[in-house]
């Protein structure tokens, strides 16, 4: 025990230890200009700079030098290493146990799972870091989390959802009081917020779409400029316009995101062909058609860069305007490219419902290899701890495994035991009813009784399949079978059966065949060798929310049974009752029970415990 507290306190001091070590101050001051360069395209001089941290021995340190590297590497799209970094990452990250570092570091994992494809794992850890974010009250990584999950819902078309995490974002980012992640969560609120106007048509949201997208434009100007947030900006504005008519207006915030994307970083071709697609589509609509040609010309290459999904847009104001000047072979070759593109749009949906447990299987590799990585970087201490818990689990484990295999044992000789009623009852009333037959009794008399053996017979076979009769069933089972048993022993003993009143004996239920064994008990054996006729009363009465049944009988009674076929007959039927009440309790949780006493002058009385059953009870 000592030794299990000692394990525990050093745990505690290594997580205090760690806590003290989740800050890494280096990072601090570099993050700005980290920043600055990520969202200026300049992705080489952000990883020159986050090069500072590497020879760091801080933890923390190491954690945003990998994590910022594996940024950089998925902006580049350069999957397989973002993946090698991540992996070093998520190790330290188990060892050192810090939150805030742990929300940041889902946030961008959801970035890598959105871009490599893993749609499904981009909501899972977006829900861990948003719940851990807002528990920690890190709202700048709420934002980027809300952020991710309102992409989420963009791309499934649940615009509803859409705007709300939108709106969620940008609550979290107004408290982070942070310029870069506000900047870009007014960009996608303006979009959500666009998007809903294209849908319901709400001149509310179009006016909201704008007014976010002009805060963006007035916060991303500050020095250092936000290039990438303000492109995207101007972008949004200029499609405000567009939806005015208002083209003059609209053309000069595009050629505005023109400007302000630099030439030759990928994130931005996105926003260079938002901002000639706008400006061609200004010119088809004012019949400009060569300018509109030549600028989705422009928008068609960097479609091509980005993402040829893209293309098609781009190349159908190519087709309309080289159609509308009468320029009928680029009008075709546009045409035919388009068609080609939507086929493989088409082939690359066919092909990504095909690879999609392919994608499933390798990302669960993926996840195992960081859990396998994980494991290696544990202390020893720790490991300990987890053997001795799993020793317990282990042992927890057999034990049930053990009660369960008995509990079936039990369950298949309790089966066993109902279905095989003492065979010799069977032959010894057939031969009685034979000796019927040969004294020539009556027909009527005959027949009764052998109707009552087959009943009995099939009673007994179908009870066998039965864990629960109604206690009218089994008072119906018991006069059948004593009525047979007096027909074999006509002179030996006498019965009677109560019922209390009170109790409603059709809709009530007990375990099938629980009294025959020791009723069969007082016949057999009880009853031998008296020099008076025997008599046995059943009773059945309600006690307590309870059901009580006693067996009485004024036998030979407990002291004077002898011999080794009556003790273990006894003892079997004893058993029998007992597993039979086992069974019962871990079925229903309850609480049964029974006993075996002498009265006053000898009698045996049997004495059995049942729950009130009924049939909502079991499955009957």
């Amino acid at each position: 025990m000592r030794f299990i507290f000692c394990l525990l306190f050093l745990g505690v001091i290594s997580i205090c230890k760690g806590q003290e070590e989740c800050n890494c101050k280096p990072a601090d001051t570099l993050r700005q200009m980290i920043g600055k360069y990520y969202n200026s395209g300049k992705l080489d001089s952000a990883a020159f700079v986050l090069n500072k941290l590497k020879s760091s021995t801080n933890k923390a340190c190491k954690i945003v030098f990998l994590d910022g590297l594996g940024q950089i590497a998925v902006a580049k799209k350069k999957f397989s290493e973002a993946r090698n970094y991540f992996l070093q990452e998520e190790a330290i990250q188990d060892v050192l146990n810090c939150k805030k570092l742990r929300i940041r570091f889902y946030n961008t994992l959801a970035r890598y799972y959105q871009e490599a494809g893993f749609r499904d794992s981009v909501s899972l850890v977006t829900i861990k870091a948003l719940t851990l974010a807002e528990e920690e009250k890190d709202w700048y990584a709420a934002a980027r989390a809300s952020i991710n999950l309102a992409s989420i819902f963009q791309q499934e078309q649940q615009f509803r959802q859409y705007l709300l995490y939108s709106r969620k974002a940008l609550s979290a980012a107004k408290l982070s009081k942070d310029s870069i992640i506000l900047a870009a969560v007014l960009t996608r609120a303006s979009e959500s917020y666009f998007e809903s106007y294209q849908q319901t048509k709400l001149k509310s949201y179009l006016d909201s779409s704008y007014l976010l997208a002009l805060e963006c434009i007035s916060i991303s100007r500050n020095k250092p400029a936000n290039l990438l947030e303000l492109s995207d900006a101007y972008n949004k504005i200029s499609q405000y316009h567009i939806t005015r008519r208002e083209f003059d207006i609209a053309v000069s915030y595009a050629d505005s995101a023109i400007i302000a994307s630099p030439k030759g970083v990928f994130d931005f071709y996105r926003h260079l062909l938002n901002a000639y697609s706008s400006k061609s589509e200004i010119f088809f609509q004012l019949n400009n058609y060569k300018d509109a040609r030549n600028m989705a010309d422009s928008a068609y290459r960097y479609a091509i860069l980005f993402n040829k999904q893209l293309a098609i847009q781009p190349l159908n104001t190519i087709f309309r305007s080289s159609k509308a000047l009468k320029d009928f072979k680029r009008s075709s070759e546009a045409q035919e490219e388009m068609i080609y593109i939507r086929d493989s749009i088409y082939t690359m949906e066919k092909t990504a419902t095909i690879n999609e447990l392919e994608k499933k299987y390798t990302q669960a590799k993926n996840e195992k290899t960081i859990q396998e990585l994980s494991l290696q970087k544990k202390i020893y201490l720790l490991l300990a701890l987890i053997a001795l818990l799993a020793i317990g689990v282990i042992g927890f484990f057999l034990r049930q495994q053990s009660l369960k295999h008995k509990q079936k044992v039990l369950e298949t000789e309790q089966r066993l035991n109902r279905a095989r009623m003492n065979p010799h009852f069977f032959f010894n009333a057939l031969a009685s009813i034979q000796g019927l037959l040969l004294e020539k009794k009556e027909s009527s008399f005959i027949i009764s009784n052998l109707v009552k053996l087959s009943s009995l017979m099939r009673n007994t076979l179908e009870n066998s399949y039965k864990d629960y009769i109604t206690i009218e069933q089994e008072i119906d089972f018991l006069k059948q079978y004593l009525d047979l048993q007096l027909l074999r022993f006509p002179e030996r003993f006498t019965y009677t059966i109560y019922t209390d009143e009170n109790l409603e004996i059709n809709e009530q239920y007990m375990p099938s065949m629980i009294l025959q064994p020791m009723i069969e008990n007082s016949i057999e054996h009880g009853f031998i060798n008296i020099n008076y006729t025997g008599h046995i009363h059943v009773e059945f009465k309600q006690l307590n929310n309870e059901l009580v049944i006693q067996i009485t009988d004024n036998g030979r009674g407990l002291k004077k049974e002898v011999g080794h076929h009556k003790s273990s007959h006894i003892s079997r039927a004893s058993q029998i009752v007992k597993d039979r009440i086992y069974l019962l309790n871990l079925a229903l949780q309850s609480n049964a029970g029974f006993s075996i006493t002498e009265g006053s002058k000898n009698e045996v009385i049997v004495s059995i415990r049942l729950p009130a059953i009924f049939s909502n009870h079991t499955d009957l």
